[in-house]
């Protein structure tokens, strides 16, 4: 109820500011419509308009009014009016696509054109402007910024490294889990908690061979860097995992927060009286704060122990590597870029869709024992199962990739931007449109899914397919230039974190909680997650001496 009435009393400081505005442009507007009549008409078949788009506000107060998330509010309309509609807000157009074929008519035929980004106030103010792979225009610093994820971070020849990493941390978070038990009793785990920790280790590990948070044994040897942690960097990890968790949990909500600049810039001083910019700067700035002393204490661990061929991590390429234009090193904003974009982003999404799947599954219990009784068949009890085992794992896949369809965390995945007018359709979009591909809505579309509100893995049995941005029937990375780069490491982790949750641990709701009643209601944001942390029992399948 406290957010509820925070935002109605946000919305209510920006009415009382708008609608003057609102009167003034419906009078100039009836006015303009009555002595020209012509007005509004045009040559170009636009796609369908849901509202009446009014000088200088366009449908913002329509927008302002919506009674549901903007995902099930675009959803509604795109059910009503067409797979494509057309919402002026401000003095922005926003198009969003809701079908698969048009999605691939945009992201294929013309995938040049949508290849750029629109800007955003809330990504200036919160994150590091061109050098931000995600957000930055398409030209050559998004080739330039990409080519380092790619050729770096993602290389083939880091593969056997990371998957030595995966292995190993997920063997310690699952003992950590077991030596919880007290006696033969069910372990509490709070599900959301822990897979974002597990989530940031890995990724951490990979990108500067430091977990995030500590384990309950922590000081072990690090079978995959071969050295034991010192007593000065569990002290870090205490401090940094929960600094991690902190400004995720902000960002997934900040980057989602509409300010007026982007929409009528003439009211941008609304977002400094409201407090929204001052929230993002002071985000931002604490951001770099962790960032710089994280890149600080790489260096100083590095002059005590300079990197080995096998602990040659991402940061240490990042601080080694020389810069555009002949300049001696990367600067700080694009290692700080990039770290974004790897660590707070890239943990996001991927500890949002194993809890998602976690949740899937206990709502369907018979969809969890096929999973236990696959892992049985397929790899047993007497080992842990690996990532070699996943390609034999057909219905572990299949849950994923249901998963991504019925709860993808990026409903509308990050919008395009039409460089040059195209036509879609029979529809003419004009240049310098943000354009949002609904995957949400297309994974639910009736016509095209059977019994789409069910989660039903076995559609995805034998079905060819893929999520790599081939197939626009189910494409939760995008597609197309500005497709994520990191699917199959993200996949992996998914994958693989799912497969050990599952083999290692019966999972079961907590109380008197039953799958009827287990809550699946979302929250919007840059990514969707659920309305509650998921919780459950968990009892131990597997000897603890396997880990």
């Amino acid at each position: 109820m406290e957010l509820v009435g925070a935002f109605l009393i946000e919305w209510m400081t920006l009415s009382t500011l708008l609608i003057p505005v609102i009167l003034i442009s419906l009078i100039v507007f009836s006015t303009f419509r009555k002595f020209n009549p012509a007005c509004g008409g045009t040559t170009r078949e636009l796609p369908p308009r849901p509202f009446t788009a009014y000088p200088i506000v366009g449908s913002l107060l329509q927008l302002m009014f919506a009674d549901k998330a903007p995902h099930r509010f675009v959803e509604d309309l795109l059910v009503k009016y067409g797979p494509i509609i057309l919402i002026k807000v401000g003095h922005r157009r926003q198009v969003f696509v809701g079908s698969s074929e048009l999605s691939r008519e945009c992201l294929e035929a013309h995938d040049a054109i949508f290849a750029s980004r629109p800007k955003r106030a809330s990504s200036r103010y919160l994150s590091f402007g061109n050098d931000d792979l995600a957000n930055v225009a398409y030209g050559d610093q998004w080739l330039f910024l990409r080519r380092i994820y790619t050729d770096e971070l993602l290389s083939p020849k880091k593969g056997p490294l990371f998957a030595k990493i995966r292995s190993e941390e997920l063997s310690l978070f699952v003992r950590s889990i077991m030596k919880q038990q007290r006696g033969n009793n069910p372990i509490y785990v709070n599900l959301r908690k822990r897979i974002v920790e597990i989530t940031l280790n890995i990724i951490s590990m990979m990108v500067m061979s430091a977990r995030s948070f500590p384990y309950a044994d922590i000081n072990v040897t690090n079978k995959a860097f071969g050295r034991v942690y010192s007593e000065r960097e569990i002290d870090e990890m205490r401090t940094r995992g929960p600094d991690w968790r902190e400004y995720s949990s902000q960002l997934t909500t900040l980057f989602t927060t509409p300010l007026m600049e982007d929409t009528i810039p003439v009211l941008g001083f609304v977002d400094s009286l409201s407090g929204k910019r001052h929230k993002m700067k002071r985000a931002k700035r604490r951001l770099v704060e962790l960032y710089k002393e994280v890149i600080e204490n790489h260096k100083q661990k590095r002059e005590k122990h300079p990197a080995t061929e096998t602990d040659f991590n991402f940061l240490d390429t990042l601080l080694a590597m020389p810069g555009p234009n002949d300049e001696p090193n990367l600067s700080e904003d694009t290692i700080m870029g990039l770290l974004q974009s790897t660590v707070a982003t890239g943990s996001l999404s991927t500890s949002a869709t194993i809890e998602w799947a976690l949740a899937h599954l206990l709502k369907y219990p018979h969809c969890m024992k096929r999973c236990y009784e696959e892992m049985d068949t397929v790899v047993g009890r007497r080992r842990c199962v690996e990532e070699a085992d996943i390609p034999n794992l057909p219905y572990l896949r299949a849950v994923v990739k249901e998963t991504f369809r019925l709860t993808p965390t990026g409903p509308l995945l990050l919008p395009h931007f039409t460089t040059s007018d195209c036509k879609i359709g029979e529809y003419d979009i004009p240049a310098k449109t943000a354009v949002s591909f609904h995957v949400w809505a297309i994974g639910r579309n009736a016509l095209t899914t059977p019994n789409p509100l069910t989660f039903d893995p076995e559609r995805f049995l034998n079905s060819p397919i893929d999520i790599r941005g081939q197939h626009f029937e189910l494409f939760p990375f995008g597609a197309g230039r500005r497709c994520c780069p990191a699917i199959d490491l993200s996949m992996a982790i998914v994958q693989f974190t799912l497969a050990r949750l599952i083999q290692s641990f019966t999972w079961s709701l907590i109380g008197d909680m039953t799958p009827e009643k287990l809550d699946m209601r979302e929250v919007f944001g840059m990514m969707i997650t659920r309305l509650k942390p998921l919780e459950a029992n968990a009892i131990p399948r597997l000897s603890p001496d396997l880990f």
